[in-house]
């Protein structure tokens, strides 16, 4: 396996053999200083990088020596260049098996081109003109054998020979330098597909022209091609392997990232799509020549699904798709995705989605299995500069996912997720087709997002394709994954550049494991590098890439320090080796064809069996369990009822409909399938809603992870305390306790309007039942939430609670006939506040006195801790432990003596260092 760097020193290309350290192969030259500086193709295995010059230069990596005999070719690291026509070539990429490399270079003055009519003297004429700076040029090799052959040139008085030759010693032939515009380069397109090894390329030898051998001289060769009319060369082929020819040009002043890439081919590379303002250029896919418009209005985003188009299949029976996005030419008018499943001269679109609703542009996916079905990822606001450098953590994210299956009849549209469930921050296909379902990963906000696996089976024979959701859970502030090539792993992480400051989890990772059967765990964490102290601006992971056998994780870090290449084990996330630079603009490993490798076969994730215990991962949802969350729930299932009938009454108008062909199943969520189930679930939440107030009264929350969802009740004031014993209870990650009472805290404020809400209502004596109140209970603004980690948050209101307990007291000692209505409410919540204000204090007390020291103490119901802290006694520790969680007191001493002896063990640790 290879893999190639992109670094200031020069463009190193690596291989890498199992998990031992990869060794250096070669440098090339440097590349420019952008992200794009590389490309590279699978079938041809070749490796494109844009040059310092402005040129392109092409390495064949295949004769870089193969893995087994290490010794390159003769023809290794020599390039085959592609220069450019006025500034430097600034983007390329190659066609799927690698006969096309498109390049373009921006447009910034107007050149002098070759007219294509005639001047009134009959010669060619010479006009000013647009240059074409789109580029597509013809790859072809040249078989290394035999090293000689000869070609016969005709001169016709009008174009010049086209080859710049060099003398050498005078004795050892002419050295063909370059091959410019002239009959040497019509002689090397007359021959390109026909004899390819008769091309003429930049360091062959001309050995004898005409009856001139080598033993006359150089000087003498020289003067016969001046001289003579028909040239017969006889050439010694030098180390060149390729040639690159422009098949076709074109006018591309300025292309946008959404037409990015602005010439596809079918996958293999019968057809060409070139899309324009109100129209798709069909091309030959092997010669580039137009054969007809297919006339589409306002286009402005086109994709290709790879399906195979057998040579002279015609184009209404090729399986390739076209979709195309054309947005709305007035506040009127939708914007559409059109889906064609043919592409002939009048073909019409066989599939078409409106959005009335905003759309700026859309991010379409199709299916890599069988390219038959399509994602359209819905984005309302305009791609920024700083979306596409990663610079925010919404990135290229968008408001809603659509499936659209333009080979369904009944139901060719599916609503995967709406604007209303949070922004989409990437979503993409499996790659592998599990037990005959499709499957979809999708990463959603609010953060921390939330991952989860949708999948559904193609509904062949006439069945119901049921769509299904699982949701893994929440891992932490993410907005991106990777896949793996065998579709055996996948990581999520965060983009980001260095410095763009948009989350402090831009160096941490989770690695999952995608299991034969389809099923879906996570598999391990890790913190790929760690922010050192000195550090202004945190490390981040700016490119992550999994090798092509799925058991390397390549990441690129960059940090103050300067940029390195972590290489991680995809089966436990551990550092494998290092590799540093002094700047990196890309890395990527060297593409190996499907089956090439094996899928790695990973062990079971530890965990994954025990039904009992909540994932030690992932962030917890939490749910607040009031009568809005029901009323939530019932209006869902409602609307899934509704949306079953509606279903059942099309099915039956279509069947009641004489000729005409009954509907496939449409797509159906999770939970439509039964009925029954759904009205059983409709009368339990009435059941719910029905209850008395009382039952509401009491706090209770809904903690939902991978295994399920548990119930959590507390107190308004003790959401840290409780976050902390469920942790301990379910044996959960302690640094979990924190997030999960913030959670709480915005459950309960976004809910009920704060902790007043589930108060019984203050009413004196005096008081009236109807007083104008805030349907929170409470007068005034609702009470800002305190973050418990904020020292100086909680100290501040530590002091504003005893300034009330305070004033409390005063009021007590007054008569009670001098109390206004308002005194004697105040009075009414001495208790509430003296919870909360003891509360707070124990929370402080915990954020001055910071743990000295942590204690693993393994119970029979899991993994427990006891934290100490200066001040604490190991005895009363023990103790308080013990009755917790009911244990024995003849540990208590046992217990003791041994927190004592390791708080010893660290203080002179400490001495001695």
């Amino acid at each position: 396996m290879d893999f190639v760097v992109a670094a200031s020193t020069g463009t190193h290309l690596y291989r890498a053999e199992g998990l031992a350290k990869p060794t250096l192969l070669q440098t090339l030259p440097r590349p420019q200083p952008v992200r794009h500086c590389l490309a590279s193709n699978c079938d041809g295995g070749l490796l494109a990088v844009l040059l310092q010059s402005g040129a392109v230069g092409i390495w064949d990596l295949r004769e870089g020596g193969s893995a087994q005999t290490k010794a390159p070719g003769p023809t290794a690291w020599v390039p085959c260049e592609v220069a450019p026509q006025s500034g430097p070539i600034t983007r390329c990429y190659f066609s799927p098996k690698g006969s096309f490399l498109v390049t373009w270079e921006p447009q910034g003055t107007i050149h002098r081109v070759e007219g294509k009519g005639e001047s009134k003297g009959g010669a060619a004429g010479k006009s000013f003109g647009r240059a074409e700076n789109l580029s597509a040029w013809g790859i072809t090799r040249r078989p290394r054998y035999p090293t000689e052959f000869q070609i016969e040139i005709s001169k016709d008085g009008k174009q010049k020979l086209g080859v710049n030759v060099d003398h050498l010693d005078g004795c050892s032939g002419l050295l063909v330098r370059r091959v410019d515009p002239g009959l040497v380069e019509g002689h090397n397109r007359a021959v390109r597909t026909s004899q390819p090894a008769m091309l003429v390329l930049p360091g062959d030898k001309i050995l004898v022209v005409n009856n001139t051998p080598l033993s006359a001289g150089a000087k003498c060769m020289a003067e016969e091609i001046q001289r003579a009319d028909v040239l017969k060369l006889t050439l010694q082929k030098g180390p060149a392997w390729a040639l690159a020819l422009p098949m076709a040009r074109f006018f591309a002043p300025h292309i946008s990232p959404l037409r990015w890439p602005p010439i596809q081919w079918s996958s293999d590379e019968a057809y060409a799509f070139r899309s324009v303002t109100d129209e798709i250029q069909v091309m030959d896919g092997r010669t580039m020549q137009q054969l007809w418009r297919l006339e589409v209005h306002s286009i402005s985003q086109l994709a290709v699904s790879q399906r195979l188009c057998t040579s002279g299949t015609a184009p209404e029976a090729c399986s390739a798709c076209l979709a195309v996005f054309c947005p709305a030419a007035s506040s009127c008018s939708p914007g559409m995705v059109r889906v064609f499943t043919s592409f002939g001269k009048k073909a019409m679109p066989a599939l078409t989605k409106s959005f009335f609703s905003d759309c700026a542009w859309v991010s379409l996916k199709w299916d890599p299995v069988d390219g038959q079905d399509l994602l359209a990822l819905v984005h309302s606001s305009d791609l920024t500069e700083d979306d596409l450098a990663f610079r925010t953590l919404h990135g290229q994210g968008g408001n809603s996912l659509y499936l659209l299956r333009p080979h369904e009849a009944a139901e060719p549209v599916a609503a995967l997720s709406s604007s209303q469930e949070g922004a989409i921050l990437d979503v993409q296909w499996s790659p592998a087709c599990r037990n005959e379902a499709r499957s979809i990963i999708l990463l959603q906000g609010p953060q921390p997002a939330l991952v989860s696996v949708l999948s559904y089976s193609s509904g062949g024979g006439g069945g119901q394709a049921v769509l299904r959701r699982v949701n893994l859970g929440r891992f932490g502030v993410r907005n991106c994954f990777t896949l793996d090539p065998c579709c055996r792993s996948f990581c999520l992480r965060v983009q980001s550049e260095r410095g763009g400051g948009i989350s402090n989890e831009a160096d941490s990772a989770d690695l999952f494991d995608v299991a034969v059967d389809g099923t879906i765990l996570r598999r391990t964490g890790v913190a790929v590098v760690s922010r050192q102290k000195d550090q202004v601006l945190g490390p981040s992971v700016s490119a992550a890439e999994f090798s092509p056998d799925g058991r390397i994780l390549m990441t690129n870090v960059q940090s103050e320090a300067g940029s390195e290449l972590r290489f991680l084990g995809a089966a436990d996330g551990q550092t494998l080796y290092r590799l540093k630079f002094e700047g990196i603009s890309a890395v990527a490993w060297q593409p190996r064809p499907a089956g090439t490798f094996p899928a790695p076969d990973f062990p079971v994730p530890v965990g994954a069996s025990d039904e009992g215990a909540l994932s030690t991962a992932a962030s917890l949802a939490v749910e607040l369990r009031d009568r809005e969350l029901f009323r939530r729930r019932l209006r869902k299932v409602q609307g899934k009822l509704r949306e079953l009938e509606r279903g059942r009454q099309k099915t039956a108008k279509a069947k009641s409909k004489p000729g005409k062909a009954a509907p496939q199943a449409p797509i159906a969520e999770a939970g439509q399938e039964s009925e029954a189930e759904l009205r059983a679930a409709v009368a339990a939440l009435e059941a719910e809603l029905a209850k008395p107030d009382e039952h509401f009264e009491q706090l209770v929350f809904e903690v939902s992870c991978l295994e399920g969802m548990r119930l959590l009740e507390t107190l308004p004031g003790e959401f840290r305390d409780a976050a902390r014993n469920f942790c301990r209870e379910h044996c959960l990650d302690p640094q979990l306790a924190g997030p999960l009472a913030e959670q709480m805290e915005q459950q309960l404020q976004r809910g009920q309007g704060g902790y007043a809400a589930h108060q019984p209502s203050l009413q004196g004596q005096n008081s009236q039942p109807k007083d104008k109140r805030r349907p929170g209970g409470g007068r005034g603004q609702k009470p800002a939430v305190i973050d418990l980690g904020d020292k100086d948050a909680v100290q501040r209101k530590v002091r504003a609670l005893q300034k009330k307990l305070r004033e409390i007291d005063k009021l007590k000692q007054m008569p009670e006939s001098a109390l206004e209505l308002l005194q004697k409410e105040k009075i009414l919540t001495e208790a509430q506040v003296r919870q909360e204000c003891g509360h707070l204090e124990r929370e402080l007390d915990l954020l001055c006195r910071l743990p000295r020291l942590v204690f693993d103490v393994e119970t029979d119901s899991g993994m427990r801790y006891i934290e100490f802290r200066d001040g604490d006694d190991c005895l009363d520790l023990a103790k308080r432990f013990c009755e917790e969680h009911d244990l024995d007191k003849e540990l208590i001493q046992p217990l003791a003596a041994h927190m004592e002896a390791k708080l010893a063990a660290d203080e002179e640790e400490n001495y001695n260092s």
